[in-house]
């Protein structure tokens, strides 16, 4: 009886103890639940604190990207817009002083009175021999020709047929005057204006030329011939070569028809339509006035668009967007890096 008793005993007090250790587990259980909770609270609190003391510093970051971007591209449209308005009024100046010169050439009594040219109509006409008006016109335009050295030739034409040019050519043979490009604008102009050629291309020579002309009459108003002035676009490339945008940007110019006349990088492309040229001059060939961006060779370009409207021509300034976002690529690295935290 009494070994029973105690065997009961011995049993309530494992259960007892059992029960005993099995409350200290829960309780340590619950003691680390609760530092556990307590330190991923602490953490959520720091990265919500850091979230937030750093929004106004990307808010920022941003603007300034965006700022120095805006400021990029705000400083190419000036600067680039600065040298198209240079070469432009250059350009101006240019043809005016040939304008003026055409004009003086319509007006002298010498070249306005002149008949008995030569006609090389003919398909033997070098076999003629020059007449002494010829003579006397070919030393006009010697002396011309000497005192304006941007001269590429003269050409003075009659309603006849007869023809004296500047160079002299004494093979020259089978050539029409009248049905010239350079002929027909002047006849097809206001009467006393003087004008300029849409860009032609000149066999003999292997060039393309931009003539000046200007038709002239007798004094009871009767039409006697044309005179023009030519230059070439070797001439006007090297104007516009010394025009530089930045280290890696230049200057294309393009007629009203969309013809080339000079591009800078790319000399083949002279007198090409601009369309033809490939994808990003094609988007250029549509585009209107003021900036925008294409792609040429696969290099993206930031362009600036400018028309002259004394000249009919357009202004096309390229350079390389790399070169022009570069500070603020630059700017951009640094900020980045200032919102890492240490």
């Amino acid at each position: 009886m009494d070994a029973s008793v105690e065997r009961r005993a011995r049993a309530q007090d494992c259960f007892n103890c059992q029960t005993t250790n099995d409350q200290c587990a829960s309780e340590q259980i619950f003691a680390l639940e609760q530092t556990t909770q307590c330190v991923c609270g602490r953490h959520l609190c720091a990265i919500e604190f850091a979230a937030i003391a750093c929004l106004p510093v990307i808010l920022v970051a941003v603007l300034v990207v965006l700022n120095l971007r805006s400021a990029a591209q705000a400083n190419f449209l000036d600067s680039s817009g600065r040298e198209i308005r240079q070469i432009d009024n250059g350009m101006k100046q240019f043809f005016e002083s040939i304008r003026q010169n055409v004009e003086y050439l319509a007006k002298d009594p010498r070249i306005a009175t002149v008949k008995g040219l030569k006609n090389y109509t003919a398909a033997n006409a070098e076999q003629t021999p020059v007449t002494e008006a010829d003579q006397r016109l070919q030393a006009i335009f010697d002396r011309f020709a000497e005192t304006h050295p941007t001269t590429a030739s003269i050409s003075l034409g009659l309603e006849d047929g007869g023809f004296a040019g500047w160079p002299d050519d004494p093979k020259m043979a089978s050539y029409d005057p009248r049905v010239r490009p350079w002929y027909k604008t002047a006849v097809a102009a206001a009467p006393g204006s003087t004008v300029r050629t849409s860009a032609y291309y000149w066999a003999p020579d292997d060039m393309v030329l931009v003539s000046t002309v200007r038709a002239f009459a007798d004094p009871s108003g009767n039409p006697v011939g044309v005179v023009g002035v030519d230059v070439s676009l070797k001439q006007l490339t090297e104007l516009v070569k010394t025009i530089k945008l930045g280290d890696s940007g230049y200057l294309m110019m393009v007629e009203a028809n969309g013809n080339v006349l000079v591009d800078p990088a790319n000399a083949k492309n002279s007198f090409k339509p601009l369309a033809d040229l490939g994808p990003g001059y094609t988007e250029l060939a549509k585009s209107g006035d003021g900036v925008t961006q294409v792609e040429i060779d696969g290099v993206p370009y930031m362009v600036n668009v400018v028309s002259s409207e004394s000249l009919g021509w357009r202004f096309i300034g390229l350079i390389k967007r790399d070169e022009v976002m570069a500070q603020a690529t630059n700017l951009t690295g640094l900020t980045d890096f200032s919102v890492i935290p240490g």
